[in-house]
């Protein structure tokens, strides 16, 4: 449910291709996720002519963070042989939600008691808009509310999927 963009959610497009002086290979994309983008991978050739992997990540913090989250830190614990640190889980909205058509919307969001288990769901408010510049929001989040591409609203109690910060 939660991962690169082979899982077919986020609709990947290419923006570009750099190549320079051939010691870069590097592929620019736009997915279509907010916030997000652009977000990179290739290689780049060394000194030594060693091709060392490379991803880039967007240049607005909470796009950088929400990318890190969705693309590298996965891949990267399972690298190194830990397993997932991050808790998923199912709550209901506190509040009415809009997103945009055909792209997956990570929310921040403030869950209730997300570490103590319940016999109830527990409840996700949104907070902030939108925008991938709005750090203040995410500092105060501690979920990022994942809404698929196809969603374009949701009423309050609706059950949503949660990342856990």
């Amino acid at each position: 449910q939660w991962g690169a963009p082979a899982d077919g959610q986020l609709g990947e497009a290419a923006l570009g291709h750099l190549h320079r002086g051939g010691h870069r290979d590097q592929h620019l994309h736009a997915l279509a996720m907010q916030p997000g983008m652009p977000q990179g991978c290739g290689h780049h050739r060394d000194a030594t002519g060693r091709q060392v992997p490379i991803i880039t990540l967007p240049g607005n913090p909470v796009s950088s963070l929400v990318s890190f989250e969705v693309f590298i830190r996965p891949p990267l614990r399972a690298a190194m042989a830990l397993p997932p640190d991050r808790r998923h889980l199912s709550a209901r909205l506190g509040s009415d939600i809009r997103s945009p058509e055909g792209k997956r919307q990570f929310l921040r969001g403030v869950v209730d008691d997300p570490l103590t288990p319940s016999d109830t769901s527990p409840v996700v408010e949104p907070i902030g808009p939108p925008g991938s510049h709005h750090l203040r929001y995410l500092a105060g989040a501690n979920a990022l509310i994942d809404i698929p591409p196809e969603i374009t609203a949701l009423p309050a109690g609706s059950d949503v999927d949660v990342v856990v910060l």
